[in-house]
């Protein structure tokens, strides 16, 4: 099935996956000059390798290229979390919100093209296995006093709540 892809609606959309989840929204898409008069398309918080004109997340692997202003994502980097199978005896389910309790909070410097998303999924997906995400991200928004998640100022400091699981030993 080559040749075929996905397209990803530009509103926020959630895509379980183990361990965590990655999170896609219409990007941000700076245009410069490039080589040869070209004009080349950079998104924030990705790098663009000009041998496969792919847009790689530096954090994730995950890549795309960006067609018509939405993020398309190639069949092979997508996966359909319903469809994943895992062997019988291995829960990986998200614990209850209340068993969640606060460690410690850190403190991090908003650069210049951060988004509340970028900020966030490195800290849930290695910080938070087994964490519903919409509870951890209400839960930075609340702690930050955060109304509008898309309005966060590069400079500014934005607390990251760190949990443990009060009944794991």
């Amino acid at each position: 099935m080559k040749g075929r892809y996905k397209i990803v609606i530009p509103v926020v959309i959630v895509v379980a996956a183990i361990g965590g989840y990655l999170i896609f929204s219409k990007p941000h898409v700076v245009t410069l000059p490039a080589k040869n008069n070209q004009v080349q398309e950079l998104v924030d918080g990705y790098i663009y390798d000009e041998q496969t004109g792919r847009y790689i997340n530096k954090t994730t692997g995950v890549w795309y290229i960006v067609k018509d202003g939405y993020k398309v994502i190639p069949p092979e980097e997508y996966f359909d979390p319903d469809k994943v199978g895992i062997p019988s005896g291995i829960n990986i389910s998200n614990r209850p919100n209340d068993v969640w309790e606060l460690k410690e909070i850190r403190e991090i410097t908003i650069k210049s093209g951060d988004t509340l998303v970028d900020i966030i999924n490195p800290y849930f997906m290695n910080e938070h296995f087994r964490m519903d995400y919409e509870w951890y991200a209400k839960q930075v928004l609340e702690l930050n006093n955060i109304t509008d998640p898309h309005l966060i100022k590069a400079g500014g400091t934005l607390k990251i709540p760190i949990y443990i699981d009060k009944e794991a030993k």
